[in-house]
C-alpha cells in the first residue's frame, strides 16, 4: 500500500503560481483551462491547452479577446508554454480525501509541450473549458481548487504510461529547504529496487541538496533536482515534486 500524503502549499509561491501554467493553485483561488485553437501569422495552427488561475469568480467564462490580454499581461518574457495534450495519472496515489472525489493528478508528456512566441500567434480561438483538477467536484460557478491543479512537467510518455499502474515500491518525503514546503515522491518501476533501497537512493540526493549555499539555493536546487531525476530515470524511478494541499 502507497503512503497517503497531505500537500501543502504557502503563500510564497502565491504569486508564480498565479502567473505560470503548469504550477499549483492552492485555496488562493480558482483556475480554469482552456482549449484553445491559435492561429498563426504564418497560416499554421495548434490545438492546445492553457491555464488560468487567481481569484476572478469569471475565469471560466473569459472571451477570445480576454483570453489574449492575459496571456499578453502575464507573459511579459513575450512567450508561452501550452500542452498539445494533458493526461491524468494514476499515481502518486490519492489521499484519503483525494479519493473520496476520485482526484488524480495532471500531467504532460515532454513531447506534448509547447513554447510558442506570443508575437508569432496572429488568433485565439476558445474551444473548450474545464476546471484545472481531474476528479468527481461539485459543480460550481468558478471552478474553485480543491487539491492542486499543478501540470507535472519533464516526464516521458513511457514514464506517463508507467505512472498509471503501481509501482514496485513509493517513497514520499521533502527538500530540506524549511522554506518550500513540498512533497517529493520516488516511484520506482524496477523490480530490483525494494522500498528500503529505493528510500537511500532518493534520501542521498535530498542530503547532498541539503549542501548547497543558502543564497544560491533556489537556483542550484532546481539544476541539482532536475540531474537527479535524470540519474534515477536510468534505474526507472521517477521523482516528482509536487505542490498542492490536502
Amino acid at each position: 500500500m502507497c503512503p497517503k500524503v497531505r500537500l501543502i502549499i504557502i503563500s510564497f509561491f502565491l504569486l508564480t503560481v498565479l502567473l505560470v501554467p503548469g504550477y499549483s493553485f492552492s485555496d488562493v483561488g480558482n483556475c480554469a483551462r482552456y482549449k484553445l485553437y491559435l492561429i498563426f501569422n504564418n497560416g499554421d495552427s495548434l490545438s492546445c491547452f492553457l491555464q488560468f488561475g487567481g481569484y476572478d469568480s469569471g475565469l471560466k467564462y473569459l472571451s477570445e479577446e480576454e483570453i489574449s490580454q492575459r496571456i499578453n499581461k502575464f507573459f511579459p518574457s513575450g512567450e508561452i508554454t501550452v500542452y498539445k495534450k494533458i493526461q491524468a495519472i494514476n499515481y502518486p496515489e490519492q489521499s484519503e480525501g483525494q479519493r473520496y472525489y476520485d482526484f488524480k493528478c495532471s500531467a504532460v508528456a515532454d513531447s506534448d509541450r509547447v513554447v510558442i512566441g506570443i508575437d508569432s500567434v496572429s488568433r485565439v480561438n476558445k474551444l473548450d473549458v474545464s476546471r484545472c483538477e481531474y476528479g468527481n467536484f461539485p459543480e460550481d460557478d468558478h471552478y474553485a481548487i480543491h487539491f492542486t491543479s499543478q501540470v507535472i512537467e519533464s516526464l516521458s510518455q513511457r514514464e506517463i504510461d508507467l505512472l498509471q499502474k503501481k509501482p514496485y515500491s513509493l517513497i514520499l518525503t521533502g527538500p530540506p529547504d524549511p522554506g518550500a514546503l513540498v512533497i517529493d515522491f520516488c516511484l520506482s518501476y524496477n523490480k530490483n529496487i525494494d522500498q528500503k533501497r529505493l528510500k537511500k537512493l532518493c534520501n542521498l540526493y535530498l542530503k547532498d541538496e541539503g549542501k548547497l549555499p543558502r543564497r544560491e539555493f533556489a537556483e542550484l536546487q532546481g539544476k541539482y533536482f532536475e540531474e537527479v531525476k535524470r540519474k534515477l530515470k536510468k534505474m526507472n524511478i521517477i521523482v516528482i515534486r509536487l505542490y498542492g494541499y490536502d
